[in-house]
């Protein structure tokens, strides 16, 4: 079943009387928000990221780092999308001056954009006018042009918000610190009684509840193929997602997306998803890092 006919379900559920409408605007919250993605944009034309820029709240490409502020949402609603900022305002654009401002409180009252990808590093924006937005002279963006050109290419990125940062991570059944081997470029085990380094990891939550695992040193955690969890990249890409289920108090257990269970190898220690059923070698403590060396 699709989203689209989960809402109509639900929909049904809540005129009948089924279900409170309370519980049917949580359950349309959890559908719709997985649609949802924290993003940059960045200008390809001057290579500027896009931000809020000054009293009037216009957007505008023309900040070269990007602060927590600077990132938005793009919501999916009817096949088109929504950008809206952290602090919950929609983009909407004035069909006067063609010019992008947040403002917006509903999203009912939002521009919707049609997101035209290039290629996978490449998208344009157009309204629903077909008009393209596109970074003018003074970097202020708008929508008056009507082709595709130089100016109206940007770069999208999904970004991440810190959910755990400086925490360590311990076996139960080994009662041990899992450990990036030698600060990473190797695999994750569950080794090691004290703690350093090497033993301290952030834990980085996308807007679907996934998660990526990173080490002190920069490297990301992902799932060979042989299922083993190595940190050996440090490219956000090529990380794994990861879905945390709390059991109780502080003990969780880890999950691929495609349902396997993160669990300690007996025998060598290191982590492996490759469980099906929950087990005391799937489950794991965290806490924040004492930073004791």
């Amino acid at each position: 079943m699709n989203n689209n006919m989960h809402l109509m379900y639900l929909k049904y559920l809540y005129k009948s009387g089924v279900i409170e409408k309370d519980t049917y605007k949580s359950a349309v919250r959890d559908i719709t928000d997985k649609k949802n993605k924290l993003i940059t944009i960045k200008s390809n034309f001057n290579e500027k990221y896009v931000s809020v820029d000054g009293e009037f709240n216009e957007l505008a490409a023309k900040i070269d780092t990007v602060e927590l502020s600077d990132r938005f949402i793009l919501k999916q609603l009817d096949g088109k999308f929504l950008i809206q900022t952290e602090e919950g305002y929609y983009v909407i654009l004035d069909y006067k001056t063609k010019k992008l401002f947040v403002v917006e409180p509903n999203k009912y009252d939002a521009t919707k954009f049609k997101l035209n990808i290039i290629n996978d590093k490449e998208v344009t924006l157009q309204t629903e006018n077909n008009d393209y937005i596109q970074v003018n002279e003074d970097n202020i963006l708008d929508a008056k042009a009507k082709t595709e050109n130089e100016r109206t290419k940007f770069k999208i990125k999904e970004v991440t918000k810190i959910a755990y940062d400086n925490i360590v991570i311990i076996s139960l059944s080994q009662q041990r610190f899992v450990t990036a081997i030698n600060g990473g470029g190797s695999y994750l085990a569950a080794t090691e009684f004290n703690q350093t380094v090497n033993e301290e990891f952030t834990i980085l939550q996308f807007l679907d509840n996934s998660y990526v695992i990173q080490t002190k040193g920069g490297y990301y955690v992902r799932v060979k193929d042989d299922r083993l969890l190595i940190a050996d990249t440090k490219e956000l890409e090529e990380a794994s997602r990861f879905l945390g289920e709390n059991l109780s108090g502080d003990t969780i257990i880890l999950k691929t997306p495609d349902e396997y269970i993160v669990r300690v190898r007996d025998i060598d220690k290191y982590l492996i998803a490759d469980a099906k059923e929950i087990s005391d070698s799937s489950k794991f403590n965290i806490y924040m890092s004492t930073n004791p060396y």
